[in-house]
C-alpha cells in the first residue's frame, strides 16, 4: 500500500497473486491484467476500465508506477496498485 495525491493505493498484482494465476503487462500508457483466465484493462490517469468487456468506474484514477498498476483501496475510501 501506498499513498499518491493524500489516497490510499494498493498494488492489483499484489492482492491478486495470493489468490491465484495473475499476470500483467504495460503497453504504453494501458496496463493489461489477467488473473485466472478473465481479462482487465487499465489506462493510466483513466477512472474507467474495462473488465471482461465491460466498464468499471474507479472512484479516483488508475496509476501506473515502475510498470505496476495501482488503484484505490476500497477500506480505507481512498487508491489501487500492482
Amino acid at each position: 500500500m501506498a499513498e499518491r495525491d493524500g489516497h490510499d493505493y494498493v498494488g492489483l498484482v499484489d492482492v491478486l497473486e495470493p489468490l491465484g494465476t495473475v499476470a500483467a503487462t504495460r503497453d504504453g500508457t494501458k496496463w493489461k491484467l489477467r488473473f485466472e483466465r478473465r481479462n482487465a484493462e487499465f489506462i493510466s490517469g483513466q477512472t474507467q476500465a474495462q473488465v471482461e468487456g465491460k466498464t468499471l468506474t474507479l472512484t479516483l484514477p488508475f496509476l501506473m508506477e515502475a510498470g505496476a498498476g495501482w488503484c484505490r483501496f476500497p477500506a480505507s475510501g481512498r487508491s489501487c496498485r500492482s
